[in-house]
């Protein structure tokens, strides 16, 4: 119930190592995947309201404790004079130590899935590439160390950081009909902003008001529960095992509305709310088509391994029409929408990863060239097709828009701009 800010770990706690990849006659023959970073430090402007605001609320907090007017259960009040915050804006968007380990332990279980094809680092044999940003550099060398140990994933050859932004991996930066009809447009925020004063949304900023026992006439605002989300989703994700006292705050309905209201950001900005948005992705499967079409004549590439941010992720799961509901997500229809199956939470969380293996296949016909879907290392049957693995050629019918992929087209907005790539 974290959305974009879920911790790798809390989606992986409940699964099993994954075994070695085995499908009756056929041979994996290359791994395409493009990751989001692990887990990192927040924005410079969260860090400077949870080192202002959060703490000075804490203080309102505890006075409540002590006059005896809140409904804290004692863990949380003892968890909660103890927390101490040690993070300076410098750090803003760092990679943590948590996310080094999720990428880390990323590797180590794609290794173990796809053994032979895997094992050893050869340089003409990979592509690596990563965007120019800090958190997504240290991430594809902690998924290397994973993959090749810590003294391979050190030499190993990236390709050139493209500046300012990636055409392939942060495309969407470079879209202005993107940036003008949905990033800038005030529209796309409109069901948010429609939410947060609803009248579901104010009765749970009074219910909250109430329990930690401050002043109900002034009660928490948008803005202090949304450090306090904000700081219980960090807590979460930086120390997966461990209770926040954050968290505790709100009940599980608490959590899943303010979830929702998330989640109307991120549909309409990065999901299916524009149809622009997802299009313009076309580029990034336009790639890897090239590159399992390459192999089936020929080419000898054993991974093609991209580091990137959720933004990349979403479009991209957008593009494929994975997990999409028949509805769209509406600041009114959040009880119709409690069980749908465009979640952040799940699909784009710390670590995300959408990866496609590419298997050849002896049948009778002769060889033919198979694609399978892992959405945050989940096989997930590809939208359009009917089973697991999909012929390439049949992929290709589903998704005609790969090959007619033309981003300046997509991308160029009412003023007739665009960007040549």
């Amino acid at each position: 119930m974290m959305s974009t800010k879920t911790g790798y770990k809390q989606l992986m706690k409940n699964r099993i190592n994954p075994a070695e990849l085995q499908v009756p006659n056929c041979t994996a023959v290359h791994l395409w995947t493009v990751v989001r970073h692990g887990t990192r430090y927040p924005s410079k402007q969260a860090i400077k309201l949870m080192n202002g605001e959060l703490k000075q609320l804490r203080v309102k907090i505890l006075e409540a404790v002590e006059e005896g007017h809140s409904s804290l259960c004692e863990g949380d009040i003892e968890e909660l004079k103890k927390w101490k915050l040690d993070v300076e804006e410098e750090q803003a968007k760092l990679l943590h130590p948590e996310g080094e380990e999720e990428m880390v332990l990323l590797g180590e279980r794609w290794l173990a899935r796809l053994p032979v094809l895997l094992n050893s680092y050869q340089e003409d044999k990979f592509r690596l590439r990563s965007t120019n940003t800090q958190r997504s550099q240290q991430s594809g060398q902690s998924f290397t160390t994973g993959l090749w140990t810590r003294l391979v994933g050190r030499k190993v050859k990236w390709e050139q950081v493209m500046v300012p932004h990636d055409p392939i991996i942060r495309f969407y930066k470079l879209c202005n009909r993107w940036k003008s009809e949905v990033k800038k447009n005030p529209e796309s925020m409109k069901e948010r902003h429609t939410f947060e004063q609803s009248q579901v949304v104010k009765e749970m900023r009074l219910n909250m008001t109430t329990f930690l026992g401050l002043d109900r006439s002034s009660p928490l605002t948008m803005s202090d529960l949304d450090i306090m989300y904000v700081m219980c989703n960090f807590d979460l994700a930086w120390q997966p095992s461990k209770h926040s006292s954050w968290c505790g705050m709100f009940s599980t309905f608490q959590l899943e509305l303010m979830e929702y209201r998330e989640e109307l950001e991120y549909f309409w900005m990065d999901g299916p709310g524009y149809p622009v948005t997802g299009q313009q992705a076309c580029v990034l499967a336009r790639d890897m088509v090239d590159t399992f079409r390459n192999i089936s004549m020929g080419m000898e590439k054993n991974g093609t391994f991209y580091f990137t941010h959720s933004g990349t992720i979403l479009k991209f799961l957008t593009f494929l029409r994975v997990d999409q509901d028949k509805s769209s997500m509406r600041s009114e229809n959040w009880r119709e929408m409690e069980g749908r199956r465009w979640r952040t939470s799940s699909l784009g969380p710390f670590g995300a990863n959408v990866a496609f293996v590419l298997q050849k296949c002896e049948e009778e016909e002769g060889d033919k060239m198979k694609v399978g879907l892992w959405v945050n290392e989940v096989l997930t049957i590809i939208p359009g097709c009917g089973e697991v693995w999909c012929g390439l050629d049949e992929f290709l019918e589903i998704f005609p828009e790969i090959d007619n992929c033309d981003f300046d087209d997509i991308c160029e907005d009412e003023t007739g701009e665009h960007i040549e790539l």
